[in-house]
């Protein structure tokens, strides 16, 4: 008996059927189709399709409706991608602090995985820089601490390397009494 494949039935399937297949455009208009079912994927991969022109021009503004509209329906992939355009102001006024706001919602909605250490490793990055900004005093005692540790562990290392262990010699005829008077 032959198996019979799966057809894509949803606007959300034929959307990632034909993306699979590099066909654009119809992607694009079955996530739209799916986004406007209330879709949250659906409403993040329309956004990212428009973000970078895949499927129709480039497209900020409407990418940015999608993205937040996913956003709003606590969307993982929607909000890293809000946060990450408002850390660099692409499409948007930039406002770190709303980008880290996102970049929270994001590592909380994720779940564990490459997704969720990701969000993480960009969202603890821009509060250590947001943290710096905010008492330059504090992270300037911070960055002196840290090289002066590393100073003194790359001396350490350059000291160690210098004190090799010497392997015990065994006495030569040398260092042997020649008689027993002689060692008197």
């Amino acid at each position: 008996m032959r198996r019979r494949e799966s057809v894509p039935t949803t606007p959300l399937e034929i959307a990632k059927e034909a993306y699979e297949k590099n066909d654009f455009p119809k992607a694009l208009d079955y996530f739209e189709r799916a986004a406007r079912a209330g879709d949250a994927d659906a409403e993040y991969y329309a956004g990212a399709m428009l973000s970078v022109g895949d499927g129709a021009r480039r497209n900020s503004e409407a990418a940015l409706k999608h993205f937040e509209a996913a956003a709003a329906k606590e969307q993982p992939d929607a909000l890293y991608a809000l946060g990450r355009l408002y850390l660099v102001g692409d499409g948007v006024d930039r406002d770190p602090n709303k980008s880290l706001a996102l970049l929270d919602r994001a590592v909380l909605a994720y779940p564990p995985g490459a997704g969720r250490a990701k969000a993480t490793e960009t969202r603890d990055a821009l509060a250590k820089v947001l943290e710096e900004q905010a008492n330059p005093e504090a992270a300037a005692k911070a960055a002196a601490a840290e090289a002066a540790e590393k100073a003194a562990d790359k001396a350490n290392s350059k000291a160690n390397a210098k004190e090799k262990p010497q392997a015990m010699a065994q006495p030569t005829a040398q260092d042997k009494p020649k008689d027993a008077s002689a060692a008197k």
